[in-house]
């Protein structure tokens, strides 16, 4: 099932600005810059992988971003230029990848660059399914209380999904996009929690993908290979308030006009506008599920991975380390492998002002499987994107 949705690129607070006839800075930019750049909202039939609800049939929520004249070319006419983004452990795929907020949706940014561009929504994340996780018992014990629900016993205490069943979730994906575009192998990014899903899933189908992007990939090498014998009894969902998120990243705001502050209110209505019930659950929340995953994606399953990659992280980034995402370079077996630290940013990097340096370098990868002409090299960005090598 797909459905088309307008071109969109302005903020919530933009809209509102626009119909009180207040100047809007910068976006007429991006409304010109996007202005052929389509969406479509796909939603995907599988089957779960998770080990709690093996077999249960799911819908996984897919966005594409594509410009009118690929469409009218024919979506197999991209001759390679397919990319599909897997989120993060927090937020699902719109607000990560598709902000409605100026010109900072790197969906949309590439899409215009001639990319037939797809983000998924996980199982448990925005608009695809969550199974037993619209009861508010079904909320983890300690977090009842943040939406106001009396205390009461789980219904369904078990997690909600594993790092299989995010693989599973990936490959369905794929193959969905793989299907439309008539793409043989497509590219691949994948942002913190995307990391281990995106990673994992390419060192055991590297006939699917031709390049990867990493945004501060999550990485140890010291991750388990298998989950615990018996999975801890939990209920499957957990929430995130506005104030929970907004704590985590203030704590690396290090440097003078990091982000642009209104960008705040435009993240969380997306994810408001992702999930209506959470919407209205207390002070409105984001849902996301509990897992067994952190396992798997180590120094023994890395070495597998052996495709073009660019890695991104911030200098800043205190959530995934610098230290790991060069880890995470140094154990993967790529020819072709380029990493950049940014330059005041930090786990945010998709929401602050060196965007534009994530979007190009994100773009010539892509398009070339080089970066300032090299295919093999660590690099240090400044926040205009001036290049230093960092060995």
């Amino acid at each position: 099932m797909s459905r088309r949705r307008a071109p969109f690129v302005l903020s919530s607070i933009a809209a509102v600005a626009l119909a009180a006839g207040l100047a809007v800075p910068q976006s007429t930019d991006a409304a010109q810059a996007f202005a052929d750049v389509l969406s479509f909202d796909h939603y995907v039939d599988s089957v779960s992988q998770s080990p709690t609800f093996k077999g249960t049939p799911i819908k996984l929520f897919v966005r594409e971003r594509i410009q009118d004249k690929v469409l009218k070319a024919g979506r197999n006419s991209t001759n390679g230029k397919v990319v599909l983004f897997v989120h993060g452990g927090t937020y699902p795929s719109v607000p990560d990848f598709d902000l409605p907020y100026q010109d900072y949706s790197w969906m949309a940014y590439l899409a215009a660059q001639g990319f037939d561009v797809y983000s998924v929504d996980m199982t448990g994340y925005g608009k695809s399914s969550r199974p037993n996780m619209d009861d508010k018992c079904n909320i983890v014990a300690d977090q009842q209380a943040i939406i106001g629900q009396a205390p009461c016993p789980a219904k369904f205490a078990n997690v909600a999904t594993s790092t299989e069943s995010d693989w599973a979730d990936v490959d369905a994906a794929v193959e969905f996009v793989r299907k439309q575009t008539g793409a043989a192998k497509i590219n691949l990014i994948g942002w913190s929690g995307g990391g281990p899903r995106v990673g994992g899933y390419t060192a055991q189908h590297p006939e699917k993908v031709a390049r990867v992007v990493f945004l501060a990939p999550g990485y140890s090498r010291e991750t388990p290979d298998k989950p615990a014998a018996k999975p801890a009894q939990m209920a499957p969902t957990a929430i995130t308030t506005r104030e929970m998120a907004m704590a985590r990243w203030d704590k690396a705001i290090k440097c003078d006009n990091q982000y642009d502050p209104a960008i705040r209110d435009a993240i969380w209505q997306s994810n408001l506008d992702m999930d209506p019930m959470a919407a209205k659950w207390g002070p409105g929340v984001v849902r996301k599920p509990t897992t067994v995953g952190g396992y798997g994606w180590n120094a023994k399953l890395s070495p597998k991975f052996n495709v073009p990659v660019l890695m991104l992280v911030g200098n800043l980034d205190n959530e995934v380390l610098p230290e790991r995402v060069r880890n995470l370079y140094d154990d993967i077996s790529s020819e072709s492998k380029i990493l950049i630290n940014l330059e005041c940013g930090s786990h945010y990097v998709v929401y602050e002002n060196v965007y534009k340096v994530l979007h190009e370098a994100s773009k010539d990868w892509l398009l070339t499987g080089k970066y300032n002409g090299a295919t093999r090299a660590v690099f240090n960005a400044d926040r205009k994107g001036k290049l230093t090598p960092a060995e």
